[in-house]
């Protein structure tokens, strides 16, 4: 039997209704939303901040399983569910595959999910978040499961070897912190975690170090 979500990518959708004060709205089958996949969603939505902004980026592995998904402000992905009457709401859309024996799946490059995230997110949010938008908080208690299917992005082979002159050395992260890097060496630090497979959480889009 192939093991839940292979040989896909399953949706995942966290942001609040119009009544309900319940975030968590579409997990993958065979995943847990306590634990791993809940701490990379909340380190990338980190409640909001600074999502007015600009949006965040995330790339996530935990050697079983590979996320990627975008933090924005729900306006960026609907012009009708994006607010409560009084106060502008922020979410997360991103994508689970489960890693093979070959690994896991090869993620978008960080400047396409950056130029269409609007459009393959937005398709997300509008077919999940709209049956449930106007519906009590009863009925949203428990989030919806979802299988995996096809990526919104057109597959491809993932990211070649990086050429030995573009692989400048990073500064080595603080211990137990995380590593800082600036805008210019996000989309390597992005290629270098969708080539690996090792455990790894990369959010890039912070305006300045928290």
């Amino acid at each position: 039997m192939a093991e839940p979500g292979a040989g896909g990518w399953a949706p995942v959708l966290y942001g609040r209704t119009l009544s309900a004060d319940s975030w968590w709205r579409v997990v993958p089958e065979g995943v847990h939303h306590r634990g791993w996949l809940d701490e990379v969603v909340h380190a990338t939505v980190a409640d909001g901040a600074g999502l007015r902004e600009r949006p965040r980026f995330v790339l996530a592995q935990d050697g079983a399983h590979r996320l990627v998904g975008v933090a924005c402000r729900a306006a960026d992905l609907s012009a009708t569910m994006h607010s409560d009457g009084s106060r502008e709401m922020h979410c997360f859309v991103g994508w689970l595959a489960f890693a093979g024996p070959a690994g896991p799946p090869a993620a978008p490059a960080l400047a396409r999910l950056r130029d269409a995230y609007r459009d393959w997110a937005g398709a997300v949010y509008e077919q999940w978040m709209a049956p449930v938008w106007t519906a009590p908080m009863s009925a949203v208690r428990v989030p919806w499961r979802a299988a995996a299917g096809r990526a919104p992005w057109p597959l491809a082979p993932g990211p070649g070897p990086m050429p030995l002159s573009s692989r400048r050395p990073l500064a080595p992260a603080p211990r137990g912190g995380p590593l800082v890097v600036p805008p210019g060496d996000w989309e390597r630090v992005w290629d270098e975690a969708n080539r690996g497979a090792l455990p790894a959480t990369v959010v890039l889009g912070w305006a300045s170090a928290p």
